[in-house]
């Protein structure tokens, strides 16, 4: 009788290891009433995630109303995420996709902004959604990647005097389509490099490449590698617009909407990053996406 099975031979066709990753939700406070708070191992600050083994496959999550430690602060409900990844012949397909429903966060100003006036600062959306999905072709030097971003409904910025009078005032987003239509970093920055027009206007929005000649040089990266950029051009606050990716308001902190990470073969996305720089002070992000893996 065996008692062993013979070895096996090595493996002619090519493996892919999958990456893919979504969070729809996560959120915590770092100070209130003056006190740091220190992180805690017991309480969930994440709500809604997927993520994929090497091995590909499906996974799926949603949680209608998550616990939430300061709900008066941060808050947010059904958290829902999918990703997925699968072999299409000679190609591999991984999908990514996060959102999150009726966000809201809310500050006071601290006594060094000199808002007397002010009680509260709100940020509010009704929906947060983004979608990555990347192919891989065995022979294809880097992957494809398509970004699905949705404009999130219903955003408000809220500033609530001593009264309790609401000043609010509608927020919506100005793709880069540009950027969206682009597949690879290689093709973005042929984008970047070729095309005037677009060169113009992408530097505009960040003012560290301005010194940049072109049709030279690429965009930078950070030291490790990393394209750090964003997919919106341009913050409509009532009727003012903003010029790049970044909400920043004096009593509450900074939005950054539409932020992206990149390396050549693997991108992550971010609908929404909030620093919340007063009192109560604290971090959230909101419809993130991360795909690809490698052929091995």
């Amino acid at each position: 009788m065996p008692t062993n099975l013979p070895p096996l031979a090595p493996q002619g066709s090519p493996e892919f290891l999958f990456r893919g990753n979504a969070v729809a939700a996560g959120a915590f406070l770092t100070k209130l009433d003056g006190k740091a708070i220190a992180p805690d191992h017991k309480t969930v600050t994440t709500h809604g995630e997927s993520s994929l083994p090497v091995i590909g496959g499906v996974s799926s999550s949603f949680i209608e109303n998550p616990s939430l430690k300061f709900p008066q602060f941060i808050s947010y409900n059904r958290c829902e995420t999918f990703a997925e990844g699968y072999y299409d012949g000679d190609h591999t397909v991984t999908t990514a996709r996060a959102s999150v429903e009726n966000v809201r966060l809310s500050t006071r100003p601290s006594p060094e902004d000199n808002l007397p006036e002010v009680q509260t600062a709100i940020f509010t959306a009704s929906n947060f959604s983004l979608q990555i999905q990347s192919t891989y072709g065995q022979t294809a030097a880097e992957p494809q990647f398509k970004i699905v971003a949705a404009q999130p409904r219903e955003m408000t910025f809220v500033v609530r005097d001593k009264l309790g009078k609401d000043s609010p005032l509608a927020v919506t987003l100005d793709f880069d389509e540009t950027f969206l239509a682009c597949t690879s970093i290689q093709q973005l920055e042929n984008e970047f490099l070729g095309t005037r027009s677009y060169f113009d206007e992408y530097i505009s929005r960040f003012p560290a490449l301005q010194k940049m000649v072109f049709g030279s040089g690429r965009i930078p990266r950070t030291s490790n590698g990393y394209l750090i950029t964003s997919f919106v051009k341009q913050i409509r606050l009532g009727g003012e617009v903003i010029p790049g990716h970044t909400l920043a308001r004096t009593g509450f902190g900074t939005i950054q909407f539409g932020l992206v990470m990149a390396r050549p073969l693997n991108l992550r996305a971010t609908m929404a990053y909030i620093k919340m720089a007063c009192d109560p002070a604290g971090e959230a992000s909101f419809g993130g996406s991360c795909t690809n893996g490698i052929w091995k």
